[in-house]
């Protein structure tokens, strides 16, 4: 964490002591901005033992169950902004298929030419992906070369 940011977390817990109730707008501000983002703080601090998974499933209006599940997909990703559809890798955000952004990468593309590529695609999410496909080589090369015979005319079931 760099300085800058170490003191930016030490005023907000700060702010937090002083008046929780604007930290409660602050962060109320940050999770309408990036709705994901609540969720997967929950997740994080669930797999770090920080909080329960009772609590988790309270804070998100969701069934243990289905944060028990959350966690599981945390452990298999390693990325909250992955999900599993169908069997293939997507992004939450807009379900953008993770092998088609790793395509472009091994194009020759830059992280800020994916960017300029897929404008509604904050960095993090591009480099979740890319991350992805680093620690998923054999899916995310399976499904490019299907991609690719396919578009050959040459992919047979």
């Amino acid at each position: 964490m760099t300085s800058r940011a170490s003191w930016q977390i030490d005023q907000l817990r700060r702010v937090g002591q002083r008046t929780p109730e604007r930290l409660d707008e602050l962060l109320t501000a940050l999770w309408n901005r990036y709705p994901n983002l609540l969720e997967e703080l929950a997740i994080m601090a669930a797999d770090e033992g920080q909080v329960s998974l009772q609590e988790v499933a309270e804070l998100l209006s969701i069934g243990r169950e289905e944060a028990e599940s959350k966690l599981a997909h945390y452990h298999s990703t390693g990325d909250h902004r992955i999900e599993i559809i169908d069997g293939v890798a997507k992004l939450v955000s807009c379900r953008i298929a993770v092998w088609e952004v790793e395509r472009e990468y091994r194009k020759g593309s830059s992280v800020s030419a994916l960017a300029a590529m897929y404008p509604s695609l904050p960095m993090s999410e591009i480099k979740a992906a890319l991350r992805y496909a680093d620690t998923h080589p054999d899916e995310i090369n399976a499904m490019i070369e299907k991609f690719e015979l396919i578009g050959a005319g040459r992919y047979v079931r």
